[in-house]
């Protein structure tokens, strides 16, 4: 149960390399927390269409997730918000059969 423990966090940070789905992001979401994500993820489309949290460009750069973490602060009040905002609206069911798509057309299996 992550609940509790997203529940405490004031951001969730998922900077993968290599990474479909990465269901924690929705959780995070659905639990009101932001987050900096990298594009590769499955969910960072929930992200982007939130508005709640930082999606970093693909290829990952280490300077690209030092800049998102060092500028969330200034907008962290903005994040939060809709990260509440996309909870009340986010349909994570179904989204198993999105992330198998995502993950059969990475090829990353």
């Amino acid at each position: 149960d992550v609940e509790p423990y997203l529940a405490a966090a004031d951001i969730l940070v998922h900077p993968a390399r290599k990474e479909a789905a990465g269901t924690v992001i929705a959780e995070a979401l659905a639990c009101g927390v932001p987050v900096i994500v990298s594009g590769i993820c499955g969910y960072a489309s929930l992200v982007a269409d939130s508005g709640a949290g930082i999606v970093l460009p693909e290829p990952f750069d280490t300077e690209h997730l030092i800049s998102a973490w060092r500028s969330w602060h200034e907008q962290v009040d903005m994040f939060a918000g809709k990260a509440v905002n996309a909870s009340k609206t986010l349909k994570l069911r179904g989204r198993a059969a999105d992330a198998v798509s995502v993950i059969l057309k990475s090829g990353n299996f």
